[in-house]
This record gives C-alpha cells, structure tokens and sequence, in this order.
C-alpha cells in the first residue's frame, strides 16, 4: 500500500516458515509486496478479505473488458448496417444493455475506490 504521507514508523513482524509461505503466496497471487498484503489486511479486515477484495476488482475489470469488446463487436455491426442500409432490431436493444452494464460495473469500481485503488492505495481505481 503506497501511503501519501511519507512512512516514518518501522513494524517488524516475525512469523514461522509456514506463515511467511502462507504471506509470500498472497503476495505473489496478488502481484504485490508482503508490506502490502499485510497493510491491506490491515486495513479491510483480513489478509482473506483482502484477498477477496482484489479478486473481485481484477473479476469486475475483465468484465468491463469483455463489455468493450463487444462494444466493438456491435460497432462492426453497425458497419455493416451502414454499407447494407438495414439495422437488426437487436442492436439497439443490446447496445442499451451493454450501455447499463458498464454503466453499472464503472459505479461499482467507483465507489469501491473509495477502500482501495488496484494497487492497494486509498483513491481512484
């Protein structure tokens, strides 16, 4: 976790083989520092909730992703709408849709901002 305010307190924690296996291991899943696998635990409850919590962020990303790609998708279509003359009725229905969905996964990720951005600071995703 990047702290704003520059860190002037040292915490030294010893642990047995096992937890510091245990500790590295939710380190390496999350692609973070041991300091911060332990400050986010810290900070939301547990090192299994925050486990969770960035999970469920990367989930919620690739969703968004995945609602971009078929963005596009439904661009291409209406591509070949345009050089046809003929828009599918479906179109506009899924467009409106995949509309609210990201709608929808971009509130979440806003105000899931508000305890922790994808690195573990605190503040925008």
């Amino acid at each position: 976790m990047n702290a704003q305010d520059p860190r002037s307190h040292r915490v030294v924690v010893t642990c047995t083989d096992d937890e510091y296996r245990m500790l590295f291991g939710l380190a390496a899943a999350q692609g973070i520092s041991l300091q911060n696998v332990l400050m986010r635990a810290a900070m939301s409850g547990g090192t299994q909730s925050a486990q969770k919590t960035a999970e469920l962020v990367d989930e919620l990303r690739s969703t968004r992703q995945l609602l971009a790609v078929a963005t596009g998708l439904l661009n291409q279509l209406a591509k070949v709408a345009n050089s046809t003359g003929r828009l599918p009725e479906e179109i506009p229905e899924a467009l409106s849709m995949m509309q609210r969905g990201s709608q929808k996964v971009d509130g979440f990720l806003n105000e899931f901002s508000e305890r922790f951005s994808y690195d573990g600071r605190r503040g925008p995703l």
